[in-house]
């Protein structure tokens, strides 16, 4: 049961590139986003895990002049909550860092879904450093696919993007494939005499060592894409099969071929990129099978749909003293609060 003075929504989208926190008040709109460093506990531990959400908490309500005791209902959207035992150790942290704040906890994938939506029914397919597709239908059954890596045989994000573009660069310079403008891009974007000389990105003592991430790539892929490259075309739409091979797999354990969903897009991939290539090969692919699939891009960053979450959690609790009220539109104050909020670093 909520505290009478709960008033506060909090977000938290935590990635393996970057951690965002926002905190939201029911009472006046006013909204605070804090970025942080990754949160991924499989790829940091839990305790330096927590210890990014607890600096991240604390001075997002601070921003709001509140407390933490002023939390009243957080959505926690959290990389690296794979499997139960991912569950397990994650929402004891949680636990700890927020007692007696009721919250709603899934995988980071999850919020493309809910914000994106209008109550988190549908598909949604993600590709930024990583990629996975997932869903819910009408009875509340959730499915979904993919987010373990392309060693696991998640493909079609930035990373696997960057690595054929890196691959159809070199061949096209031994004759092994088609000639691409990506030769020329990459090497102009890393000062590069040659292109062979991306080795030293990748070798220990090199002073470039650990320079480039492959999905870095994925930009000049689009970007070479938009310009007409036959290559990087082809690669494009190739991560878009990849992806829409998910969405589908979602599909059928949710839907029927002829039901009407959303069909969510998000991750910097599918909303940033500068050419229509791969959306067009992912909706393409989906609605083959499912003609019905409605598209959307998400408009506002996933640490929205981490605050719908919240809000979601705030309705079912709710008390007769709490401050959430059935006249006042709050999914209107969240999006508009969030759109007029822009995000300021850590500090400390």
């Amino acid at each position: 049961m909520s505290r009478p003075t709960s008033h506060i929504l909090l977000g938290i989208d935590a990635g393996g590139t970057k951690t965002e926190c926002a905190v939201v008040s029911l009472r006046d709109g006013q909204c605070r986003r804090i970025l942080g460093p990754p949160s991924n506990y499989q790829s940091v531990g839990i305790r330096a895990a927590s210890d990014v959400w607890k600096r991240l908490i604390a001075q997002a309500v601070d921003g709001l002049d509140a407390y933490g005791s002023d939390i009243a209902a957080a959505g926690l959207g959290i990389a690296g909550l794979d499997r139960p035992k991912d569950d397990t150790v994650i929402r004891k942290a949680f636990t700890d860092l927020l007692p007696g704040v009721p919250f709603e906890l899934l995988n980071d994938a999850y919020l493309a879904l809910r914000g994106g939506t209008s109550d988190g029914m549908g598909v949604a397919v993600v590709s930024g450093t990583g990629c996975n597709a997932m869903g819910m239908n009408s009875d509340h059954l959730r499915f979904r696919v993919g987010g373990l890596g392309a060693e696991f045989g998640d493909v079609g994000s930035a990373y696997d993007i960057g690595i054929r573009a890196m691959q159809a660069a070199f061949r096209s310079l031994d004759g092994r494939g088609p000639e691409t403008v990506l030769v020329s891009l990459v090497k102009e974007r890393y000062a590069l005499d040659r292109l062979d000389d991306l080795v030293d990105f990748f070798i220990v003592d090199s002073k470039r060592m650990g320079e480039l991430d492959p999905g870095m790539l994925a930009p000049l892929v689009f970007e070479a894409a938009t310009g007409g490259d036959p290559v990087s075309i082809q690669v494009l739409q190739w991560a878009g099969g990849e992806l829409a091979l998910s969405a589908r797999a979602v599909a059928r354990e949710l839907f029927s071929q002829t039901e009407v969903f959303p069909l969510v897009m998000g991750g910097s991939v599918l909303q940033k990129g500068s050419s229509p290539h791969l959306r067009d090969a992912l909706v393409g692919q989906v609605a083959a099978e499912f003609p019905n699939a409605a598209p959307v891009v998400l408009r506002l960053p996933p640490v929205h749909g981490a605050l719908r979450y919240a809000l979601d959690v705030a309705r079912e609790v709710q008390t007769s003293q709490w401050i959430i009220s059935p006249d006042r539109d709050y999914d209107l104050l969240l999006d508009s609060s969030l759109e007029e909020t822009s995000t300021t670093e850590l500090i400390g």
